[in-house]
């Protein structure tokens, strides 16, 4: 699932770049590139996830799932702690590579659109 790695990220999240000041004003313009970019790719707002490399376990799993806004996909696909990601984007698929302090070296997530229908069928 990894990304190519001559392919530069589309939204880069590294906080610790950025002056304590600058953190809101900077979350709030990489969640305006995230909305900007899920429309482009997904009006629809149904998805398929996967993760691979999950945690300090490097658990794999998938779910099918609904997103109303950026803020809305980033809650329900990472983990609630803090975290650094790539975005990546490929066609229609976008791949998260995400940082945080149980997955050092990364986990990759999937996203990767389907139909209001796929989404009603699968996800009961």
């Amino acid at each position: 699932m990894k990304s190519d790695k001559s392919i530069d990220p589309v939204i880069r999240w590294f906080p610790h770049e950025y002056e304590p000041e600058e953190i809101e004003f900077e979350w709030d313009y990489i969640l305006e590139e995230l909305d900007q970019l899920i429309d482009e790719v997904n009006q629809d707002g149904y998805w398929y996830c996967t993760v691979e490399n999950f945690g300090w376990q490097n658990l794999s799993g998938h779910a099918y799932l609904e997103f109303e806004s950026a803020r809305d996909m980033l809650l329900k696909v990472l983990p609630k702690c803090e975290c650094s990601f790539n975005i990546y984007r490929d066609g229609k698929v976008l791949r998260i590579q995400n940082y945080h302090h149980d997955s050092p070296t990364g986990e990759w997530y999937e996203l990767t659109p389907i139909t209001e229908k796929e989404f009603d069928e699968k996800s009961l």
